[in-house]
């Protein structure tokens, strides 16, 4: 900005009370040691926060738990004989969940139980088999080895197992359930008395008091699929203290039996899983959580090395010793979070000749989920657009009731991380973001994108369109323009704007001014809404103009021109990022009479005779 005379001396006086001003942190150039040793403080402290979260969750799941894998079976085809002989009662006798078995091929039919609370259970999906992991392991691994001989309906048990996994205290589980724990593991009453939940929220409250720490909820958030398994156990907490009026319904809203949305079951023939050298095992089933699948088991021979002769090498010989299978105390793991993981027991009939699959509830639809948005901008008319400004604010909906929330791409921020609604605030330069909301009750989940763009040039606009700065007699020619920050398409309503210091290369009538800063403004310019074709409007109206010197006549011809480097930066931050260079120049042309202003793309002429 170029001011007259007048203007100049304003913007001058200004500069000189502005230096006066204590510098902000950012213009030092020094580094936030302060708010960094508080993020250093937070992310220590959730760390460990989160390793102990693995030991107090009832059931951990992690999508890679797998006993290792086998392409090839040893030992040659699969030929299953005839199950083993009290199988019951050797299980119920265990204390590990194994069973001995001699060497041999052996399928068996088992009944399998979620053990992950709201989660799909597709028919025919393939599964690895897995250790049963977390602090009520050997809760599930007991009842598992127990009530198959006791001849107890399958939705109780399943019931049981969610109360377990989601935490619920033995005082609050329904009577049906509290008669199961009486029966079958009645050891295990006075540690099912405890609350999990409350125990994992009384370890946070003693970090909570770290400055910068985020909210319970969003200190979950940020402790990816552990954090979420506790988000999860609260917000089903309250349906397992008021089930639904029956058991169906509330299969129904825990196990949807349809797969979600674009997910496919992996194609082939099931994995062998390798538990011990002699031991191999793997689940295969058909049907979904609701019904028996096969557990199919190869025990191999034990070898021992005897020796023929005291001179001739060892050779190896098979014995017919048992060896321990795994069968009450592993998940079979499908390895994604949106499968429901599966443990087992064997059949009321010790796993011969499994019975036809139980009835499962109506199956429920994928649930679906979606994310709404409107720009809190009114302008561009356009509000649920995903190309938007630096800067921007867009309002967030979730079509569920409540979602936990994540951004990735460095783009922006989120103001929450839980909740039915969000706000995106953009970043401050070009860039990219994709936001997720994933409902804490049915985990259906939804994701948008938004692309953002840094203003790529200026606009000027002379106003009013005919406006002309000049004294008659003089090369002295200007205007008064109106400032847009382009492109239209989006807002940069919560930009500021200011122009940098640029010198002055004169000739002529004009060269005084040969090295003259063009005084620009002290501080930064506000900026207001987009205006459809123009951009988004700087507040404050902008000045080009000569200026007028006390040169001989005739006037020489010549020019003054200075490129000017134009600065946005997002209100409230210090960060300034270059928009671009903008040309202002005022010339006399040879014929002494015709004087032109241009800055940007506004310009003007007159005479200099002109009034």
């Amino acid at each position: 900005m170029r001011n007259r005379s007048v203007f100049g001396l304003f913007a001058a006086l200004c500069l000189a009370v502005g230096a006066f001003r204590a510098p902000a942190e950012g213009q030092l150039g020094l580094p936030n040691i302060f708010g960094n040793a508080q993020n250093l403080a937070v992310n220590r402290a959730l760390s460990e926060f989160g390793k102990s979260l693995g030991l107090q969750l009832p059931i951990v799941v992690a999508d890679g738990d797998a006993y290792p894998s086998v392409p090839n079976l040893p030992g040659g085809p699969f030929r299953p004989g005839a199950p083993p002989a009290n199988l019951l009662s050797k299980l119920r006798a265990s204390k590990d969940g194994t069973v001995p078995l001699t060497a041999g091929d052996y399928s068996l039919g088992v009944n399998v139980f979620c053990m992950r609370i709201s989660a799909h259970s597709p028919s025919a999906y393939r599964y690895l088999v897995a250790p049963l992991k977390g602090s009520a392991a050997d809760i599930i691994t007991a009842l598992n080895e127990r009530a198959p001989a006791m001849n107890i309906p399958h939705f109780p048990l399943q019931m049981l197992s969610w109360n377990i996994q989601g935490g619920l205290p033995y005082a609050s589980m329904q009577p049906a359930q509290r008669a199961i724990v009486d029966r079958v593991i009645p050891e295990f009453r006075s540690r099912l008395a405890g609350d999990p939940l409350q125990s994992i929220r009384s370890k946070f409250d003693a970090i909570s008091m770290i400055p910068g720490m985020p909210n319970f909820d969003g200190a979950m958030a940020r402790l990816g699929p552990l954090g979420q398994s506790v988000i999860t156990m609260e917000s089903v907490r309250q349906q397992m203290l008021e089930p639904p009026a029956s058991v169906a319904q509330m299969v129904r809203s825990f196990v949807p039996y349809a797969p979600p949305a674009g997910m496919t079951a992996p194609r082939g023939t099931t994995s062998w899983s390798k538990y011990s050298d002699r031991v191999y095992v793997r689940f295969v089933t058909a049907g979904g959580f609701a019904d028996p699948g096969t557990y199919e088991v190869r025990v191999l021979p034990a070898t021992v090395s005897v020796a023929s002769t005291q001179n001739i090498a060892y050779r190896s010989i098979a014995q017919a010793s048992p060896a321990n299978v795994p069968m009450a105390n592993i998940v079979n793991n499908p390895g994604t979070s949106s499968v429901q993981p599966l443990t087992q027991g064997p059949t009321g009939d010790g796993g011969n000749n499994p019975p036809p699959p139980t009835p499962p509830p109506t199956p429920s639809p994928s649930p679906t989920a979606s994310i709404s948005t409107q720009t809190v901008a009114t302008s561009p008319s356009d509000r649920s657009r995903t190309l938007i400004g630096v800067g921007e604010h867009v309002d967030l909906t979730f079509s569920g009731s409540n979602a936990t929330w994540s951004i990735a791409g460095g783009g922006g921020k989120l103001s929450g991380t839980t909740g039915k609604t969000n706000l995106l605030i953009a970043g401050d330069v070009a860039g990219s973001c994709s936001i997720t909301a994933v409902d804490t009750s049915t985990h259906a989940s939804a994701s948008i994108s938004f692309t953002i763009i840094p203003p790529s040039g200026i606009h000027n606009v002379r106003t009013p369109p005919d406006s002309m700065l000049h004294d008659a007699g003089y090369p002295d020619s200007g205007f008064q323009m109106k400032v847009y920050l382009t492109p239209d398409t989006v807002s940069f309503q919560n930009l500021e704007y200011r122009e940098h210091q640029a010198y002055a290369i004169a000739t002529g009538y004009f060269s005084p001014e040969n090295g003259a800063g063009h005084d620009p403004k002290v501080g930064f310019t506000a900026v207001g809404a987009d205006v459809p074709g123009l951009g988004s409007e700087v507040a404050e109206t902008d000045e080009a103009a000569s200026g007028k010197y006390d040169e001989p006549r005739p006037f020489k011809p010549g020019y003054v021109k200075w490129n000017i480097p134009v600065y946005y930066r997002v209100a409230g931050h210090t960060q300034e990022h270059a928009i671009a260079t903008v040309l202002q120049m005022s010339d006399l042309e040879s014929d002494g009479m015709t004087l032109n202003t241009v800055k940007g793309d506004a310009s003007a002429t007159v005479q200099i005779n002109a009034p």
